[in-house]
Parts: structure tokens; C-alpha cells; sequence
């Protein structure tokens, strides 16, 4: 499926989830700016020794920076892809449409995940990841812990609870969201590209929703 997905919605609403969903059933590369953002940390690049204490902090990144990251990724990906975590504010969404519109790759939907923020404050203090197949889990839902092997069949990781998984680092985060990210909503709704989907639901319910709407969509194109 050649197709070209944004996901929206504050943090631990699921976005990194359904993004590795649209990726295994659709063939759909991902663009995560926290992977990529990650990937400097590790590499320990200008970039990544420049923002890794903002990250740890739970602050957003500039806008030129990751700008010049994801516009370096698309370049790359002609026959579609999901953003996970991208565009966060206006000036980053009315830059993202220009790049589209320069390289003729216009958006087919943006899916915003809507969770209510008790839910996501349960989900932040009872999840562990695997770096290994990029799956986070509960653990309140799931007999697992941190440093133990990850559930998913043939992955072979170890879980891991991320730094800034803290009620802090989420109360930080939630209030950049509600300044800067929010208002998004209602940009990509005037252009006709909003669908919203009741995130706090389990996540294989969320993408069926999810993959209903893309369907309908391929069926009409």
C-alpha cells in the first residue's frame, strides 16, 4: 500500500504502537524523530550530545533541527510512509506540507489518537520496551518485567524502562503538547485529512479502526 500516514497524539497515546502495526501489515516504512533523535544519542553525533538533556527532560526539539532530519528521511521513502512523533507544531506541520508539495507527495490521512491523560499517566509508570523488536508493553497487563525477555514470539530483546518515563517528564511533556502540538488538530482538520480514533482502547482495536479506514479509502481511490 502506497500510502503517506501521520500520526498524532499526545505522548503514550499509542502513536509508536500503531506505527510499527502500519509498518508489518502494510509494508509501510516509519519515520520516527525519536528513533532518529536516538539514533545521534547513540552514535554520539553533534546532534545527539546537543539534545540529549532536552530529550531526558521531555522538551521538544527545534524546529530547524528537525526539520532538516525528517526532510532527509522523506527524500528516501518516494512510495509512502507514517510519521510517528512529526510535525509537533504549526511551523514544522506548514513545513512538512511544502517539502510534500515541492516533491508532489501529498498526505492521505492523519490519525489522531484521543486518550484521555489518566490513562496516559497509568501507561508511562507501568511500560517497559524492547529495543529489539520496538514494542512496548504493560505491565500491568502482561506477567513481565524490566530486564526480562520480551513477550513478542522470536524477538529474543530484553525489556527496558525508558529514563523519562516519569510522572514529572509526562506532566512536562503533556503541557508542550497542549501549547504546541494541539493545535494541529484543527490544521489538518480544516484540510479535510483528521480522522480521530479512541486511543485508549487495546492497540489491536485501535488499528483495526485504524485499517478499516485505509481500506475504505484504497477502495475509492
Amino acid at each position: 500500500m502506497k500510502v503517506r500516514v501521520i500520526l498524532l497524539g499526545p505522548p503514550a497515546s499509542g502513536k509508536g504502537t500503531q506505527a510499527q502495526f502500519l509498518k508489518e501489515h502494510f509494508d509501510l516504512p516509519t519515520v520516527s524523530t525519536g528513533e532518529l533523535i536516538r539514533e545521534e544519542i547513540r552514535r554520539q553525533s553533534e546532534i545527539g550530545r546537543a539534545t540529549q538533556a532536552g530529550i531526558e527532560a521531555g522538551a521538544f526539539l527545534a524546529d530547524d533541527l528537525v526539520r532538516e532530519m525528517i526532510a532527509a528521511r522523506l527524500a528516501q521513502l518516494p512510495d509512502g510512509f507514517v510519521l510517528d512523533g512529526f510535525p509537533r507544531t504549526l511551523p514544522q506541520a506548514e513545513a512538512l506540507e511544502g517539502l510534500l508539495e515541492e516533491s508532489g507527495q501529498p498526505l492521505d490521512h492523519v490519525f489522531h489518537l484521543d486518550v484521555e491523560e489518566e490513562v496516559l499517566l497509568d501507561r508511562v509508570l507501568h511500560r517497559v520496551g524492547c529495543p529489539g523488536c520496538g514494542r512496548s508493553f504493560s505491565e500491568k497487563k502482561n506477567p513481565i518485567a524490566e530486564g526480562g525477555p520480551c513477550p513478542r514470539p522470536g524477538c529474543g530483546g530484553r525489556l527496558l524502562r525508558r529514563k523519562d518515563d516519569t510522572r514529572e517528564t509526562l506532566e512536562r511533556r503533556l503541557g508542550e503538547y497542549r501549547e504546541k502540538t494541539r493545535p494541529l488538530i484543527g490544521f489538518y482538520r480544516e484540510r479535510g485529512l483528521l480522522r480521530v480514533l479512541a486511543g485508549a482502547r487495546e492497540a489491536d482495536e485501535v488499528f483495526a479502526q485504524l485499517r478499516e479506514v485505509l481500506a475504505a479509502a484504497s477502495e475509492t481511490a
